[in-house]
């Protein structure tokens, strides 16, 4: 029954699935370095594509709105009430509000990645900035855009990669790789961007004869 399975299928119905899942119950940056993947993400949504330490301070910086998410995360994730996250989601934020990402609020390490691998989130962003979406909203969009660039990066690697395809299949859907695709985070298509690479590279079969 397996052999009449597509794995391709399979992964993107147990990716997507999954990954929405793993989206909406995980508490705001409660991925790991989401906070500033987030951050890095915005920045570039507002059109500041050069790594961190390349900006100027006034450029660094994300609306004191952004900032409240990770403030309130750790209380709404020791209280455990989930349903108060859906608070968050009403009042727009207020672009001119804002504050430096220096300190404990700095990129860090996100702030040295590539914009590439935060196209999509910062694409989703853009349109939500303009839509007039909460932080939170926000959030949750740029965790959807981080999924489904990761998903199709993996589905195609999976479709085009001419042996092992149910191995990439499972190495795609390993529990972390799909609690990381559902953060907003440059990690996931860093990984599906190698995978492809892995499954387009030239495989030269060497034929062993007996007795050699």
């Amino acid at each position: 029954m397996l052999n009449d399975l597509s794995p391709e299928a399979v992964f993107l119905t147990l990716a997507l699935g999954f990954g929405v899942a793993f989206g909406i119950a995980t508490p705001p940056f409660d991925s790991p370095d989401e906070w500033r993947h987030f951050s890095r993400a915005y920045v570039i949504s507002e059109g500041h594509y050069q790594a961190a330490g390349r900006l100027p301070p006034s450029q660094l910086s994300v609306p004191v709105d952004v900032l409240a998410i990770h403030e309130l995360h750790g209380p709404l994730r020791r209280s455990h009430v989930f349903l108060e996250g859906f608070s968050w989601l009403r009042d727009p934020v207020l672009p001119r509000s804002r504050i430096p990402l220096v300190g404990d609020a700095s990129l860090r390490g996100a702030g040295l990645s590539s914009p590439i691998t935060y196209a999509p989130q910062a694409g989703f962003l853009l349109l939500g900035r303009q839509l007039g979406l909460s932080a939170a909203a926000l959030l949750y969009l740029g965790r959807l855009a981080t999924l489904l660039s990761w998903a199709s990066l993996c589905w195609l690697a999976i479709r085009v990669t001419p042996t092992r395809r149910w191995s990439f299949t499972l190495l795609c859907l390993t529990p972390m790789s799909l609690f990381l695709a559902a953060s907003v985070s440059a990690d996931p298509l860093t990984s599906g961007l190698s995978l492809l690479l892995l499954a387009l590279a030239p495989i030269r079969r060497i034929e062993v004869k007996a007795g050699h």
